[in-house]
């Protein structure tokens, strides 16, 4: 399911109009981001938890030359799911 598929699912399930739905999700995606720029981290009760953690930096290799390379440290996003989610999953 991509985005636009879940606006029009939400819209028809609510009754709400999809352009209304797409400003709520849009706020909602928009809010979540801002949190984790920050730092931060979103816990959504049933659902699961955003975080954010540090990649270090690391050794690798070029495949096609063999060359050994430095990967670079960088911030990732994290999603573990909620117990509820993930019982209805299994």
């Amino acid at each position: 399911m991509n985005k636009t598929e879940l606006v029009a699912k939400v819209a028809d399930i609510t009754g709400v109009g999809r352009n209304d739905v797409r400003a709520v999700i849009d706020c909602c995606f928009d809010t979540i981001t801002n949190v984790l720029e920050m730092d931060g981290k979103v816990s959504l009760a049933g659902f699961g938890t955003f975080s954010v953690s540090e990649k270090m930096p690391r050794a690798g290799y070029n495949p096609h030359t063999g060359e050994h390379i430095e990967i670079p440290g960088r911030r990732a996003v994290r999603f573990k799911c909620g117990a509820d989610m993930d019982t209805r999953i299994r």
